[in-house]
């Protein structure tokens, strides 16, 4: 469920709310009760910096996991990530993004399970007026696991992401 708030053509900042619940099942048979529920709650922020070349975006986002059977095991991850787009051609950005997720053990901010920050590049491509596709390649830079040695936090996080979208608007 997404709804905007402000409009970057109107108000020179755009704003967005997303609602986001899902739930899993872990039974291949699909017999069994849903063993994963999820709410992802989500706000995000662009402003154009230079006219039809340049775009910036903040995105917070909480997610917050309800997993297993009776009495459930509770976790959330807190994520602010930035970016920054260049328009290269009409309807194709490159841009790059830094992003740092904290992992808790509970739905709220105590427990702290770890941390790792990603940085990496994407690109935006508008085919039609209808079909996009996007893909963004990030690496972990830094992280700690609670408990953990290391300089990274792959116990919580993936320690590379790719990420590939293709929308269709009707």
């Amino acid at each position: 469920m997404k709804y905007r708030l402000l409009g970057r053509d109107l108000h020179g900042i755009g704003l967005t709310v997303v609602v986001d619940p899902s739930f899993n099942r872990l039974d291949p048979t699909g017999a069994g009760n849903f063993t994963t529920y999820n709410t992802g709650l989500r706000i995000f922020a662009d402003k154009t910096l230079v006219p039809g070349k340049l775009y910036a975006a903040l995105n917070l986002s909480h997610d917050l996991t309800w997993t297993g059977p009776s009495p459930y095991l509770r976790s959330s991850t807190f994520t602010v990530g930035g970016s920054l787009a260049w328009q290269v051609l009409d309807g194709l950005y490159l841009s790059g993004e830094v992003r740092h997720q904290r992992r808790h053990n509970e739905l709220g901010f105590g427990k702290d399970a770890g941390y790792a920050t990603f940085a990496g590049p994407g690109v935006f491509w508008q085919a039609t007026k209808q079909f996009a596709i996007s893909a963004a390649y990030n690496v972990q830079i830094a992280g700690k696991a609670k408990g953990v040695p290391g300089d990274l936090d792959v116990t919580n996080f993936s320690q590379h992401l790719v990420k590939v979208k293709a929308a269709y608007s009707f």
